[in-house]
């Protein structure tokens, strides 16, 4: 008798372990995929329009003409008038009184709508001259746009340090009567 091999019993693959189940968000179509980038577009637009109307004051020192006219912006964009109004000469001051320098500042620009550089300084001595360029721009509700023109602020030195000579409401000129 031939030795008898034994048969063996066919050998099974064992069961493939199922794919891990995807747990979260669908895949994104083509026009899912775009609405996220335009979402992203107006994140980021959002951020320059915040950022660029928060720009940075520039550094100037304390006792300079430069300073004393971004004194009297901030107290004046702060509402602060009558701090505003102490920025001015005793030459100004006698033109416009607080009184009336109060009743006019309504009617101004203010800081949200009104972006002011400094493009140079003239003079020398007790009296400067300060070239501003300024510019105003409307809200949406009003259209939109703006203009730029140019301001200039003369600047004396006076005992309790640099006074502007001009009796300003905001970044105008005064003219001795309302607006309207």
């Amino acid at each position: 008798m031939e030795d008898a091999v034994p048969q063996s019993a066919p050998v099974q693959a064992p069961a493939p372990t199922p794919a891990p189940r995807r747990v979260g968000m669908p895949r994104l179509t083509a026009t899912g995929w775009i609405a996220l980038g335009i979402a992203a577009i107006v994140v980021v637009a959002t951020a320059v329009v915040l950022l660029a109307g928060n720009q940075a004051q520039a550094s100037y020192p304390a006792d300079s003409p430069e300073a004393a006219l971004q004194g009297y912006l901030t107290a004046w964009y702060d509402d602060d008038y009558d701090t505003a109004y102490g920025f001015f000469s005793s030459g100004a001051q006698g033109q416009m009184l607080l009184f009336d320098f109060r009743q006019q500042a309504g009617y101004s620009y203010g800081p949200d709508n009104q972006t002011v550089t400094l493009d140079r300084t003239t003079g020398s001595g007790d009296a400067r001259t300060l070239y501003l360029s300024v510019e105003d721009s409307y809200g949406p509700e009003f259209g939109g746009g703006g203009y730029t023109h140019d301001v200039q602020v003369r600047m004396v030195l006076e005992p309790g340090g640099w006074k502007i000579d001009d009796p300003l409401v905001g970044l105008e000129p005064y003219y001795g009567s309302f607006p309207f």
